[in-house]
């Protein structure tokens, strides 16, 4: 009867584990600024940051892309926020996973672009949105190929987390709990 002692308390606790990873792959929206200190993470191959009227943002370099943090496998949506003030001389390409999902003249004011994402075929790689061309002439004021300036990217996850990355993370709490209960136990049972 001494192995009764832990295994109720362990089954208690991988119950409330389980229902705190359940609760945890529910699909929120995520908001990621670009532009500000830490932004690196998320916005790769963008030029340094820059701020006007208030507006911290990133140019373009003509092949920048997006990392897509949360998504954990599932379809979803991203929402970017970008300008051209200077008229591009080409379009700007929204790619995803070697697929062009839109091809737009970027507009001479703030909008925002809302794309539908499918699931990644690697659900265990975090995917990226390309943002491609839409490049201006260098200027006499400034000898830089512009792209478009983005300030901001929104992604919301259009269904829960991939069941195996449930079941991964699952597993994972098992094995950092359990094991180190199972030899508390083994300890307090056998001292000495």
């Amino acid at each position: 009867m001494q192995t009764a002692n832990w295994q109720l308390p362990t089954a208690i606790i991988a119950a409330l584990l389980l229902g705190l990873l359940l609760a945890m792959g529910l699909p929120t929206a995520r908001l990621f600024p670009v532009g500000e200190v830490g932004d690196t993470a998320v916005a790769l191959r963008f030029l340094p940051a820059e701020t006007a009227g208030g507006t911290t943002y990133r140019w373009t370099s003509g092949d920048s892309a997006l990392r897509l943090f949360g998504l954990n496998g599932a379809p979803g949506s991203v929402r970017v926020r970008l300008t051209a003030p200077d008229r591009p001389t080409a379009p700007l390409v929204f790619s995803y996973e070697g697929r062009t999902l839109a091809e737009v003249m970027p507009p001479n004011q703030w909008r925002r672009y809302t794309l539908l994402l499918p699931a990644p075929a690697n659900p265990w790689f975090t995917p990226q949105l390309g943002l491609n061309g839409g490049q201006s002439a260098p200027t006499a004021s400034d000898s830089r190929r512009l792209g478009v300036a983005v300030s901001d990217m929104q992604l919301r996850p259009l269904a829960g987390p991939h069941p195996w990355r449930l079941l991964e993370r699952a597993l994972l709490l098992v094995l950092a709990l359990g094991v180190p209960l199972a030899l508390l136990s083994q300890l307090i049972r056998e001292p000495g």
